[in-house]
């Protein structure tokens, strides 16, 4: 089977719609910890972390799924400050291999199947450059909460890094915190689908169009329906087809990371190069879909021009790349060669 014909999937209409009946709405749970961790920090400005533990293990062990501990001191929204007893651990897969210090889950305290973790991501490498990728890819995590509250919430954090053992550790850089699957799953009432779980006729959705035109937005093709490469299948309650959550952005043209490649077969000459991987629907119900991302506009494009932490190249790019896709959806002709005769050709690479 081809890695785009995700066509042909494992579970028709009839499987999906078991799933969906047999499915715990998780609005049914508890709060969650990290649910209630994750809401005691969330606020629209940066907040201040320092993370103390032993950093030689995660430089030198990359690829280990054991828990080391740590202790993250922070004030939450109420004006308390904190130090929790954490554990830590290395997560993600090319960037696990590729930085300095990789991506981190935090395991917060509790017990038993209570959600309790979050992922962390760190800058790659200790220097300006790297940091600025990482608040490009904040940028489009908040681009698509714009667009959708399915979408995972992030809190940008200036972390402070302390070794326990004396060692050099990185000063300070920023990361990004990720609100925690099953806390986004109980947020918007739905649940999660298991890997081909998506039907084909039941990909044609406004919903599923949004998460393809927002990765085209942000010049982004790293992402697989059929072994949910990047994204989570999700099930909303009162709907009888799947939502497509997105994350990981490191590989985009908008955050245009040096590392970042592109499958061979889509023949991109560069990563900043779109290539629309949507699903045919009526170009009516399309036109529709751009119409939701033109309202948005303002509000994204000055969201970039007054986003703090850009510097003048990062800004320069972003506010270009931006532009252009606007320029695309905002022209017919354009949109017609770019996107509506683009769909579901690349499913048959």
């Amino acid at each position: 089977m081809k890695r785009f014909a995700f066509f042909i999937l494992v579970m028709g209409l009839p499987c999906l719609t078991r799933a969906l009946q047999q499915s715990v709405v998780a609005d049914q749970l508890e709060t969650s910890t990290s649910r209630q961790f994750f809401e005691s920090i969330l606020r629209d400005d940066t907040l201040a972390m320092k993370l103390e533990s032993d950093f030689k293990p995660l430089q030198k062990n990359k690829g280990t799924k054991d828990y080391q501990p740590a202790i993250l001191y922070f004030t939450d929204n109420t004006g308390k400050k904190t130090s929790l007893e954490i554990e830590i651990r290395p997560r993600g897969k090319m960037r696990r291999r590729l930085c300095d210090i990789p991506p981190l889950k935090i395991r917060l305290p509790g017990k038993g199947e209570d959600p309790r973790t979050l992922k962390m991501v760190t800058f790659c490498k200790d220097s300006p450059k790297y940091e600025q990728y990482l608040l490009r890819e904040y940028f489009a995590y908040k681009l698509y909460n714009m667009l959708t509250d399915v979408s995972f919430r992030v809190q940008l954090v200036k972390m402070y890094f302390k070794d326990t053992n004396g060692e050099d550790a990185p000063s300070e850089s920023f990361a990004i915190l990720i609100e925690n699957e099953k806390d986004l799953v109980k947020r918007v009432n739905g649940f999660t689908l298991p890997d081909g779980a998506a039907e084909p006729d039941n990909l044609r959705t406004q919903e599923v169009e949004i998460f393809c035109l927002f990765q085209y937005m942000i010049g982004n093709t790293d992402w697989f329906p059929i072994t949910s490469h990047n994204l989570k299948i999700l099930g909303l309650d009162g709907k009888n087809y799947p939502v497509l959550v997105p994350y990981d952005f490191d590989y985009s043209g908008l955050v245009n990371a040096p590392y970042a490649t592109s499958d061979k077969r889509l023949e991109l000459v560069d990563v900043t190069n779109r290539y629309y991987q949507g699903m045919k629907r009526e170009t009516s119900e399309t036109l529709q879909t751009f119409g939701l991302f033109l309202s948005k506009k303002a509000d994204v494009m000055g969201f970039c021009e007054k986003f703090p932490y850009f510097d003048g190249k990062s800004r320069k790019h972003v506010v270009k790349y931006l532009r252009e896709f606007y320029e695309i959806i905002e022209q017919p002709r354009r949109y017609k060669q770019e996107i509506l005769k683009h769909t579901d050709l690349w499913i048959k690479l």
